[in-house]
């Protein structure tokens, strides 16, 4: 066996017989391990890179029994590269290619600088601005319009059946990123308690519904746009969606969001508080205006009673009219907490008071909206709501009303508010792709960062993605949809991993413990699921297409890393294709969104109430082992404090 030590930049070799082999600290406060590639059908070559001023390589052979060790002093990686392995240049930050004993051993992660951590920043009022500024975005704009055709006044309803299961699903979130405040958490967490393959998919659809985000808000802006630029949109069915001139619009203000963020989180935090505080004074004044000017309370009982669709277009609305969509925010709390100071405090403050202030503000806008209709608007009914100006919802009620000054505060606003909400999601969304990348379902490339401590591929990606979902999904409704269902699936790892981590960590420092955790967990589960199943089957059979690209993906990724199937785990992650492929099927079936009707309405509470018991159990029952997980959690607990400093 050989082990390399360093002195005075002089590295010496020596020989040991009995040397015991040493475990591999994947995850300690100093190292960060990469997944090498086999050698042959039987050697399996690891390094992990050390931050603190050394760099461990590690080699394990076939019969697991000898281990070869080098400790090299940064100083002097300079001097024994340069003189050993020329093939890897010099410099002391960059390493490519090396041999050592005829076996070749590929660094897939370059560029790892001392310096590169995430910065903790933001302060518990800061991250709760960032989650209310999330929350305010293109849905204040068009929600209370989308939502009151599809519940009519009962939108009211909705709003507080949208909030309230919102608030319950955050709950457990609460608890999660407490436990275990590191970037991305939302796609990171399902990896703790069952394994490498669940976390991948469940992360890939956490991915899937954040970089969804910044295009549907630059869509919103450009539509509100298009009343001074008309050949920005044009009418394609009963959605506007973007022309050429409009594409090109798009890509400018998705390179000038992806620009502001990898600028300077300094720029970040002081734009995020400005747009806040504009945003809510904005809506506030919009809302008592309407109230004071043009409030018809025979609007909430006439042209077909308080709830012309009944419970069916109350719960339709909670999913299809953007209600879900507009309370998505709170999970910024959840992807900056490896940047937040005290996350222990701040995060269930941003996360639950996020929701609460948006819920308020949101109901009040609701019913401003609905008073201020006039007569002629609802001849044809709630569903045919159409009037001069819909284009943009609170703009044209405002131009109707007379109230001119109104109706241009509006759309500055309509500029401010989505863009505002784009910012955050750029943001928090670079924070999954360099989770995933920590996780190593990406490319270990997207974990580099800036000088500014700040993850400029995972931005780049995410910027280029977004572009793409434009000539994808037309239409505000349309995108909205697709998106509501990709973030409710993945907010459903919340209930599942809460469950999991008491039965695999019970004693485990909780510093926000959710009470009757279990049974809460159970009921946001079923909440999980029925928001799905009400976001239509249209939405969900794209999404489940979206879903086999990324399996696809990771099988392929995988396999250029030459991962075996028990390295991934993918045995813990069978109930996890059952449970989408039981939720699709259920999907298309049912009532809602283009289903075949086979599952009336009424009787798909019970057939999901069901499902989610029997998904819930199968879950659970296919955590990791215990002694594995707590391994692997401990490992990740000493590595929070690596990851984000001070």
């Amino acid at each position: 066996m050989a082990i390399f030590s360093s002195s005075d930049n002089v590295f010496q070799r020596h020989t040991s017989s009995n040397v015991r082999p040493q475990p591999m600290h994947t995850a300690s406060p100093k190292a960060v391990a990469l997944q090498m590639p086999m050698q042959g059908e039987s050697v399996r070559l690891r390094l992990p890179a050390m931050f603190m001023g050394e760099i461990l390589m590690y080699r394990e052979d076939f019969h697991q029994t000898k281990t070869n060790v080098a400790h090299m002093k940064r100083s002097g990686i300079r001097d024994f590269f340069t003189s050993h392995f020329a093939s890897c240049g010099s410099h002391d930050k960059v390493i490519s290619f090396f041999q050592v004993d005829k076996e070749v051993i590929k660094l897939s992660l370059v560029h790892w600088k001392a310096d590169m951590k995430l910065k903790r920043i933001f302060s518990p009022l800061i991250i709760l601005l960032i989650s209310i500024n999330g929350m305010i975005g293109s849905a204040w704009l068009f929600g209370p319009y989308f939502a009151a055709k599809t519940a009519g006044p009962a939108a009211l309803v909705s709003w507080l059946v949208g909030g309230g299961l919102v608030l319950i699903v955050a709950f457990t979130f609460a608890e999660l990123s407490t436990m275990f405040p590191v970037a991305g958490g939302i796609a990171r967490i399902p990896q703790y308690s069952h394994g490498m393959a669940t976390g991948f998919m469940m992360s890939w659809i956490a991915w899937l519904s954040c970089v969804a985000m910044p295009p549907i808000e630059v869509l919103a802006t450009l539509q509100y746009t298009s009343f001074f630029f008309p050949r920005l949109t044009c009418l394609h069915g009963n959605q506007h969606v973007l022309t050429h001139e409009g594409l090109v619009g798009a890509a400018l203000l998705m390179f000038f969001l992806s620009w502001l963020n990898i600028a300077s989180v300094k720029h970040l935090v002081r734009s995020n508080v400005l747009m806040t505080v504009f945003k809510i004074g904005i809506i506030l004044v919009i809302a008592i205006t309407l109230i004071a000017v043009g409030f018809h309370g025979k609007n909430f009982f006439a042209y077909g009673g308080f709830a012309p669709s009944g419970w069916h277009g109350i719960v339709s609305a909670v999913s299809m009219g953007g209600i879900a969509f507009a309370f998505t925010g709170f999970r910024h709390g959840v992807e900056l907490a490896a940047e937040t100071k005290n996350p222990k405090q701040a995060i269930p403050l941003a996360i639950i008071g996020s929701i609460v202030f948006c819920l308020l503000l949101y109901w009040l806008l609701q019913l401003a909206f609905i008073g201020a209709l006039h007569s002629p608007s609802l001849s044809k009914g709630w569903a045919q709501l159409a009037y001069q100006g819909d284009v943009g919802p609170f703009s044209g009620i405002a131009a109707l009303l007379g109230l001119g000054w109104l109706s241009w505060m509006i759309y500055a606003n309509a500029v401010i508010s989505p863009l505002g909400g784009a910012l955050v999601y750029v943001t928090s969304t670079s924070r999954i792709v360099y989770g995933m990348s920590k996780n190593a379902y990406f490319p270990a490339f997207f974990m580099r960062l800036n000088k500014k401590a700040i993850p400029v591929w995972c931005i780049a990606l995410n910027g280029l993605t977004g572009f793409v979902l434009f000539f994808v999904l037309s239409g505000w409704q349309s995108m909205i949809n697709f998106l509501v269902s990709a973030v409710v699936i993945s907010y459903g790892t919340g209930p599942i991993s809460l469950i999991t981590l008491r039965y695999q960590m019970p004693n485990a420092n909780r510093p926000f413990k959710l009470p009757q955790g279990i049974l809460l967990s159970t009921l946001a589960f079923y909440v999980c699921n029925l928001m799905v199943f009400w976001c239509g089957w249209e939405s969900i059979k794209k999404l489940f297409a979206a879903i086999l690209i990324g399996i696809l993906f990771f099988i392929v990724f995988q396999k250029t890393k030459q991962q075996r199937l028990r390295e991934i785990h993918l045995k813990y992650s069978l109930w996890l294709i059952i449970y989408l492929g039981g939720l699709t099927l259920i999907s298309y079936l049912g009532s809602m969104g283009g289903g075949m009707g086979i599952i009336p309405f009424g009787w798909d509470f019970i057939v999901i109430a069901l499902f989610s018991l029997v998904s819930l159990y199968l879950a659970v029952k296919s955590r990791l082992p215990q002694i594995s997980a707590q391994t692997h959690q401990a490992n990740t607990l000493d590595s929070v404090d690596s990851e984000a400093s001070a």
